[in-house]
């Protein structure tokens, strides 16, 4: 009899999980019950089997891994989506899950603590108690479903990291519930803070999941734009030798006009003034850079600074060009790209809010390293100590993931250091790459 009733409990929490699971990953199709219905029997069993054999609902660290190993192949069976979004879905789903269940034991604890402490042990595994948990934890994930869903969308992360990151935060929820097991549950002080402390952790989890993501979105859009701008900046050098040829012929046509002719000698002139005005006159020191990714990339984000009335003055040196940076792996390039895109980024939003509006940049070599000096003029107080922080920044909420990101790229890539500095109304971003640690160099 415990096991029938111990098996419908469990039916019922894996149907939820189910239906979650369509919520969190945008499955909006017809489910497939031929295949569904199946699974959830097959699951439902197995952690029955489970619950059977461990008297204690989540009572040790194996118990708690092992389910969660269970939620992340019945996603990874049902619905068609990435291991990494699989694997952050079904820790979203858990940690809801552990949000419900703690909701639930601190109510009850104080139904229970007004009925002279009785213990909840009778509540173990029933009907009643899984029902209100899931459907607490359906609640919270469709009251949260825009933000839950990007947030798994944005989670096309390293795996390694990933399961690190899931391990740790399944090892220390299950230690703070076997701190306390379900017998014996009662409204004191360690029972109080013993929850508290596993809330707050839930929601550290969910804060790490969102930073996670964010860092790999801001990654890959710098990526995109790298792949977008190399192509663009291809297409702009082919304009700047046809304007420059363009150029040479007007100003052979006007060699042969006739002077007399006023009307004919102002409409080439002025034809020669709009050709000398050539204003991505840029492209010529981006030539210097050995890298055509970092090359587009710079000069997207120069015409970006042009169409907002951002002054600008480059200076690239021409034996930037004979350092071989071609020789980075590609994913030291793409660490390039991202923490140049940052830097650039960076310095538009500064200057344009700024009274002066300006923006340098300077790339050279000293000895065998290669030297990136942005510098821009900026308005308000910068924090220097604080600038790397995740979520600190001066362009209000929604930013400050940027120079965390680059941040963490430094540490994890010794071939990149950097500092910065704030002198009169500029502040000022340098970055070193370290040739010599380059391979083939």
């Amino acid at each position: 009899m415990r096991f029938v009733e111990l098996y419908i409990v469990t039916l019922i929490m894996w149907s939820m999980d189910y239906i979650m699971g369509r919520i969190l990953f945008e499955n909006n199709s017809k489910p497939d019950y031929k295949k569904v219905i199946p699974i959830i029997l097959i699951v439902s069993t197995l952690v029955t089997l489970i619950n059977v054999a461990n008297t204690e609902i989540f009572g040790n660290i194996m118990k708690i891994i092992l389910i969660y190993i269970l939620i992340y192949h019945f996603y990874m069976i049902i619905f068609n989506k990435t291991s990494s979004q699989i694997l952050v879905g079904s820790l979203i789903l858990y940690l809801a899950l552990f949000i419900s269940e703690t909701i639930t034991a601190i109510f009850i604890s104080f139904i229970f603590y007004l009925l002279d402490n009785q213990s909840m042990e009778i509540l173990k595994n029933t009907i009643l108690i899984n029902i209100i948990i899931t459907t607490i934890s359906y609640l919270i994930i469709k009251k949260n479903e825009k933000k839950l869903i990007i947030l798994i969308k944005n989670s096309n992360s390293n795996a390694k990291s990933g399961i690190f990151m899931t391990i740790l935060i399944l090892v220390t929820i299950s230690l703070l519930v076997f701190k306390i097991p379900l017998s014996n549950w009662s409204l004191n002080i360690e029972f109080m803070l013993t929850m508290l402390f596993l809330l707050c952790f839930i929601l550290i989890g969910f804060y790490m999941l969102k930073q996670k993501a964010d860092i790999q979105k801001t990654t890959a859009m710098y990526q995109q734009l790298v792949d977008y701008s190399d192509i663009t900046n291809n297409l702009l050098e082919e304009y700047r030798v046809i304007s420059h040829e363009q150029k040479n012929h007007l100003l052979i046509i006007r060699g042969m006009l006739d002077e007399t002719n006023k009307e004919l000698v102002d409409y080439v002139d002025n034809l020669l003034d709009k050709q000398v005005g050539f204003k991505y006159e840029w492209i010529g020191d981006l030539n210097h850079l050995p890298l055509s990714g970092l090359k587009g990339l710079i000069n997207y984000k120069l015409i970006e600074m042009e169409a907002l009335g951002i002054a600008t003055d480059v200076s690239i040196s021409k034996e930037v060009l004979k350092t071989k940076l071609n020789k980075l792996s590609t994913k030291q390039k793409d660490n390039l790209y991202s923490i140049m895109g940052v830097y650039l980024d960076n310095a538009i939003q500064a200057a344009k809010d700024s009274k002066k509006k300006e923006i340098s940049l300077e790339v050279y070599k000293e000895k065998r390293n290669v030297i990136v000096v942005l510098a821009n003029t900026y308005k308000g107080k910068i924090e220097i100590n604080k600038i790397d922080n995740y979520g600190y920044s001066t362009k209000g909420k929604n930013h400050g993931v940027g120079l965390h990101i680059v941040k963490r790229i430094i540490e994890e890539e010794t071939i990149f250091t950097q500092s910065r500095d704030l002198f009169d109304e500029y502040y000022i971003q340098k970055l070193v790459i370290n040739l010599y640690q380059i391979k083939g160099k």
